[in-house]
């Protein structure tokens, strides 16, 4: 399977554990459409790209228009892991503020403890470079 998801008590884990076409992009488009009909009021989401080496502009934009369909059903905060690289540059389109949406933050999926940084952020708003210091100071 191309794509995950799986919704949590805090919201939805959105997995691509495999590099993302653009077929597998669409459909993706269209199970997260289906998925937020019934979503909570509120939520977060976690979305590991960390297989992801480079994206098309095609699937960039699903990427795009899914996270917008979240955003506008009720995502409060979204965390994007990368593994660095021509996927974590192109991802960067995806964690520009809109509007007054400003809760989104890309994690380093090179850290070891990457999914707890991103965790701190969704549920407590840890900016996951303030936590990296922390963890890496104790």
């Amino acid at each position: 399977m191309p794509y995950k998801i799986v919704e949590d008590t805090w919201g939805y884990t959105l997995t691509f554990p495999e590099p993302l076409s653009r077929g597998s992009a669409a459909a993706w488009l269209e199970e997260i459409r289906e998925e937020l009909v019934v979503a909570p009021a509120s939520f977060h989401v976690l979305m590991d790209m960390r297989a992801q080496a480079k994206l098309t502009p095609a699937t960039l934009h699903s990427l795009d228009e899914g996270l917008e369909l979240c955003r506008g059903t009720g995502m409060n905060r979204l965390a994007i892991v990368t593994n660095g690289g021509p996927a974590a540059k192109t991802l960067e389109a995806l964690l520009t503020p809109r509007g007054e949406d400003e809760g989104r933050r890309r994690v380093d999926g090179r850290a070891s403890d990457w999914e707890e940084l991103a965790m701190a952020w969704l549920l407590m708003r840890i900016e996951p470079d303030v936590a990296a210091e922390v963890a890496a100071g104790s």
